[in-house]
């Protein structure tokens, strides 16, 4: 989580539980995203 919000990790541990889980769930949708449009461009479906 800290390479892609660029935060260090003591800012990390700095936050409350359940925001680090939200970060978490919103990083990984961000993630998954992106690995889609990457098989999409290699299937070309995506131009």
């Amino acid at each position: 989580m800290a390479y892609h919000l660029h935060w260090g990790l003591d800012q990390l541990l700095d936050l409350e539980h359940g925001d680090r889980i939200r970060l978490l769930t919103e990083v990984g949708g961000l993630n998954e995203r992106f690995w889609q449009g990457v098989e999409g461009d290699r299937d070309g479906t995506y131009a």
